[in-house]
């Protein structure tokens, strides 16, 4: 069984920033491959022949199968590491990054009902501490979307307008 969670303090280790998802998700399955030979790493995996969903990782080790999604969200940074220069730009709007979490957590959830033998995780890798601290109850856009701990997201979930829920908002980007 792979432990993603001792893969990724071992990645930390090696590379504390990236220049994109894409370097983060590539770095994170050759040491994925390098940790375990034999384990077998597909990028953009579509579990769902048919379907537009693409699912940022799929590995298949031991009989089982981890399904990954990861975020990265970056605030602007400029970064000298180990002789490498890392021009991260800011992307601020938390309720579009809250929201994208929960869309791959919704997704990743959806394949470890369909999928036998499947584990399940969306890792979010930020310089940016207002995607997970606690938002005010008075932030009505960030409100309904925020990943903090505080914050589960049960049942519906929409964006919302002076204090009140919407459901005609423009994609109203509803998870359920």
């Amino acid at each position: 069984m792979i432990d993603l969670h001792a893969v990724l303090k071992s990645l930390a280790s090696k590379r504390p920033i990236f220049h994109s998802e894409a370097d983060f998700q590539l770095a994170l399955g050759m040491e994925i491959e390098r940790q375990h030979p034999h384990a077998e790493v597909r990028l953009e995996y579509k579990p769902f022949p048919g379907e537009r969903v693409h699912l940022d990782m799929w590995v298949h080790h031991d009989g089982r199968w981890l399904a990954i999604e990861l975020k990265y969200k970056a605030r602007a940074v400029s970064v000298d590491w180990r002789g490498e220069r890392f021009e991260l730009v800011g992307q601020g709007a938390q309720d579009l990054s809250g929201y994208d979490v929960w869309k791959d957590v919704t997704r990743v959830e959806r394949i470890c009902g369909e999928f036998e033998h499947t584990d399940g995780y969306v890792v979010l890798l930020s310089n940016d501490d207002s995607i997970w601290r606690r938002v005010s109850a008075t932030d009505a856009s960030v409100g309904a979307w925020s990943i903090c701990v505080w914050n589960p997201l049960l049942g519906l979930a929409c964006w919302r307008r002076n204090d009140e829920v919407s459901r005609d908002a423009p994609d109203s980007r509803q998870l359920v």
